[in-house]
């Protein structure tokens, strides 16, 4: 399969995606211009502001919002329509995140895999890219994953087990207590 000389990074890269369209919140095509009150606002011609925003699904699903952008014909100020409510302002949201370390540390699936397969589905998600996803999120979960070993050695050090008593596998209870301790 040939490459696409697309960017990944830009909207136009994402065909597979859910496009959505914006209005702007109070602004229309043909209203007087709030800027300079004398002229008035057009949307022929002018590209829309884009924002991607990925989420994780089986494997991601991206969603392209489109906001309108109206330009007034005289002063030439231009007016954006505002995201939706909820969209966030990550690219890339904590959903995706886990699907992609999923993927690669559950799953067994190589970052360039998901790359091949995302790209089909026409979601470039590059190798660099996943690896940064989950860099980052790690990064954000590492006090948690550190209070769960601490509490895990707690459990382990005030029970007099003479034999594995619990639903953790005695291999991954003998790792946590070597590496607390």
């Amino acid at each position: 399969m040939p490459r696409s000389k697309v960017d990944p990074g830009r909207p136009s890269a994402y065909k597979g995606a859910k496009k959505t369209r914006i209005a702007h919140e109070s602004l229309r095509h043909g209203d007087r211009c709030p800027e300079c009150s004398k002229g008035k606002l057009y949307a022929r011609h002018i590209e829309p502001a884009t924002l991607v925003r990925v989420v994780g699904g089986a494997p991601l699903q991206a969603t392209v919002y489109e906001l309108e952008k109206l330009r007034c014909n005289l002063c030439g100020e231009v007016f954006t329509a505002q995201p939706p409510e909820g969209v966030g302002s990550e690219k890339y949201d904590a959903t995706s995140a886990s699907m992609v370390a999923l993927l690669k540390y559950g799953s067994g699936l190589p970052f360039h895999r998901l790359a091949r397969l995302q790209r089909s589905m026409g979601i470039p998600l590059p190798v660099s890219t996943q690896w940064d996803i989950v860099r980052n999120a790690a990064e954000r979960i590492e006090p948690a994953y550190q209070e769960l070993i601490r509490q895990a050695a707690q459990a382990a050090s005030k029970s007099k087990l003479t034999r594995c008593q619990t639903t953790i596998p005695c291999g991954v209870l003998a790792r946590i207590r070597k590496h607390v301790f």
